[in-house]
């Protein structure tokens, strides 16, 4: 607990408003050197927090030439993720490598042809 200066003694009785003025005075001087230190400790936090939100949100950012995309809508995402389960079990490649697998297969089958 932090005590001003005492209301007792000589001076209290000699100038008892002067006592409480100074009383006061005192307290509120000391009351603003705490409240600065905790302003300093709070803006020291503040700006620690927001240089690591500009950190995060820099390793976050798109790099130069690209652009960001919205999410697909419901029909196209289910479509999409049909195609993916469907065209992967069947197939047995997603679908920008199944073309060059049935160009192979192909291949192989014309070679096994030509030595048949």
């Amino acid at each position: 607990v932090v005590e001003g200066s005492p209301l007792d003694g000589e001076r209290f009785f000699l100038a008892p408003a002067g006592a409480y003025l100074v009383l006061y005075v005192a307290n509120f001087a000391l009351f603003l050197m705490q409240a600065q230190f905790y302003i300093a400790i709070l803006v020291g936090s503040f700006d620690a927090t927001r240089e690591a939100e500009e950190a995060r949100r820099a390793a976050r950012s798109l790099p130069a030439g690209f652009a960001a995309s919205s999410p697909l809508p419901a029909q196209e995402a289910a479509v999409a993720v049909a195609s993916y389960w469907v065209g992967y079990r069947l197939a047995g490649a997603f679908e920008w490598d199944v073309r060059p697998r049935l160009e192979a297969l192909v291949r192989d089958a014309e070679v096994r042809r030509q030595e048949a």
